[in-house]
């Protein structure tokens, strides 16, 4: 991971917040302590060695999804351009929140990527996803030509606990034309919520929330096995712009004694 800023993690038991939750919804949530990640390069590592293995990965360190909080700070601000604005369901010029598919647009925010650099070549068999009666099922979207493809399919965005999410959620990519969407929440539909890589891959995207608060993203993994489509269960990945949650009292009398250490640690599904 060339070229980061590094900035030293925090794990933390309390932290101001815009949005707030009881301490039930939390329990259900975010470990705790948890650690908040809000600069640098960071990846969501979804990877499969004889079983799905998922976590969140930085420059220096890995950690159990449940035990991060992906922050969104105030350098994240941006004003939506029109196209922009038709994804998040906003007006042209309002203000959203945006993690960017390019390091340098805002070095003060997390570099977001989503990887499977720990899953060993030859892991995944090639297919067309394009294909008629191809093992995957079908969607438009669809990459074209046989590749050890991976597919990452957006499950649900809600508030922590299961609620209405604050806000939209946008994940889009830029190529060749233009802005090409790969997951929404705009249509209330996760019919068409795809996004391929390739084994071993490693890319970024643009990620764009539409309102403060905290929101939880799960995703599923699924790939090509041999004849076997192998599908992972939900990961729950836990997103704050500008809000982390507010632990029961009872964790607040533990700030007294010292923070728990947090250890590398992976979740298999």
């Amino acid at each position: 991971m060339n070229g980061d800023r590094l900035m030293k993690p925090k794990t933390l038991f309390l932290m101001t917040a815009l949005g707030t939750l009881s301490a039930g919804a939390f329990a259900q949530t975010l470990n705790n302590p948890f650690t908040l990640l809000e600069v640098g390069h960071t990846d969501l590592q979804h990877n499969y060695d004889g079983g799905w293995e998922f976590e969140v990965e930085t420059s220096t360190d890995a950690f159990e999804p449940d035990d991060v909080l992906l922050y969104l700070n105030p350098s994240t601000r941006r004003n939506a351009t029109s196209t922009i604005a038709g994804l998040l369901g906003i007006a042209s010029g309002a203000q959203y929140w945006r993690l960017f598919k390019d390091q340098s647009a805002n070095p003060a925010g997390i570099w977001l990527g989503v990887a499977s650099e720990e899953t060993a070549p030859g892991t995944f068999s090639s297919y067309d996803p394009s294909a008629p009666g191809n093992p995957g099922g079908s969607f438009p979207q669809a990459p074209v030509g046989s590749q050890p493809w991976m597919r990452l399919d957006l499950l649900s965005v809600t508030s922590p606990g299961g609620g209405a999410a604050p806000g939209n959620l946008a994940v889009w990519n830029v190529g060749d034309n233009g802005t090409e969407r790969v997951w929404d929440t705009l249509d209330g539909s996760y019919a068409n919520d795809q996004y391929w890589m390739l084994e071993g891959g490693h890319n970024h995207l643009n990620w764009g929330f539409s309102a403060p608060g905290l929101y939880e993203v799960t995703l599923q993994a699924s790939g090509l096995i041999g004849t076997n489509y192998v599908t992972s269960g939900p990961v729950t990945w836990h997103f704050g712009v500008e809000a982390a949650p507010v632990p029961e009292p009872a964790t607040l009398a533990a700030l007294g004694f010292g923070a728990a250490a947090l250890l590398r640690r992976r979740r298999k599904g």
